[in-house]
């Protein structure tokens, strides 16, 4: 069966014979027509500059001229290069944007909570469509990373793996990675409860762990606990029509309102929406703090349990929740 890695063999090869063949070609020029150009001089220097002006004619046409042919006839049209260094421009232009928007990301933490056993969000991501993911005016872009709805709420139950010898390579996970030593890991419990404001009223999220899926208790209550999160999205105009968005978190303790923490996260789509071909730009783009989004903890839950740090306790119900 004739595979890709056969074709990458045939076309390597076809392009060896016609190098082989492309500069042979020049040799023999050389060797042909060098000596007969000398012969024909009628004295000695006269042969000599005949033999170096036709040896270097040749060498100029076979390294010079006729590449420079080749890609007039095989190269971009101007209006290709033209379009090229358009979009060049307008990428250096969207880029130094995001650069100037990155400079007033990252985190900032007042004060820090332990044995928290539940929090309060004030907001969630709502679903979204792929016309979201390709629009450059998409209010929730730079929450891509964050699961929607009841997802975003589960991240926050869910329990953390660590690595001991790397604390910042951290997963939402009770699974060990294949082949890996389970002795080079620590889990943390997520929340055991999130209260969520939804229509004016508020909601106690808790997880109860099926068969083949997750699933959540959810009970109506009248009041939430006292440590809440919410997020406020960047829409300037300005900043969108670059593909840069915004978003910025607060940890607010709702007794006397106060921040205990905020932190900001800016996405960038480097190929500004395009080429489309069912791409979604906000699911490539990039992120700042960028150590955050190297190390894949540009969710929220990883900056929100360094706050407000879950209880661990040995034993509780829906222990194993992933």
């Amino acid at each position: 069966m004739f595979t890709t890695y056969d074709l990458q063999q045939f076309l390597e090869g076809v392009f060896t014979l016609f190098t082989w063949v492309y500069w042979g070609t020049m040799l023999l020029m050389l060797a042909i027509l060098v000596p007969m150009v000398f012969k024909k001089g009628k004295s000695q220097s006269r042969k000599i500059l005949n033999a170096i002006g036709t040896s270097a004619g040749i060498i100029v046409l076979f390294v010079r001229i006729i590449p420079m042919l080749l890609m007039m006839a095989l190269g971009p049209s101007k209006a290709e290069r033209q379009a090229a260094e358009e979009w060049q421009r307008k990428y250096q232009t969207a880029e130094a944007v995001f650069k100037q928007q990155c400079e007033k990301a990252g985190e900032k933490i007042y004060r820090t909570v332990e044995n928290v056993e539940g929090i309060l969000l004030l907001n969630i991501v709502p679903e979204s469509t792929h016309s979201d993911w390709s629009n450059p005016n998409w209010e929730y872009a730079a929450l891509m990373k964050e699961f929607p709805k009841e997802g975003y709420i589960h991240d926050f139950l869910r329990k953390k793996r660590i690595k001991i010898s790397q604390p910042t390579e951290q997963d939402l996970t009770v699974h060990i990675p294949f082949n890996a030593n389970p002795a080079d890991y620590v889990f943390q419990n997520g929340y055991q409860f999130i209260d969520v404001l939804q229509d004016n009223k508020y909601y106690r999220y808790t997880v109860k762990q099926m068969p083949s899926r997750v699933d959540f208790n959810i009970e109506e209550i009248k009041k939430p606990v006292r440590y809440a999160v919410k997020f406020e999205t960047h829409n300037h105009p300005e900043y969108r029509k670059h593909w840069v968005a915004g978003v910025h978190f607060s940890i607010i303790d709702t007794w006397d309102n106060t921040i205990l923490a905020e932190k900001t996260i800016y996405s960038f789509d480097p190929k500004q929406g395009g080429p489309n071909y069912g791409r979604k730009p906000w699911e490539n783009a990039v992120y700042c703090p960028y150590e955050d989004y190297q190390n894949s903890l540009i969710q929220a839950r990883f900056f929100v349990d360094k706050v407000l740090k879950p209880r661990q306790i040995q034993e509780r119900k829906n222990d194993n929740v992933n």
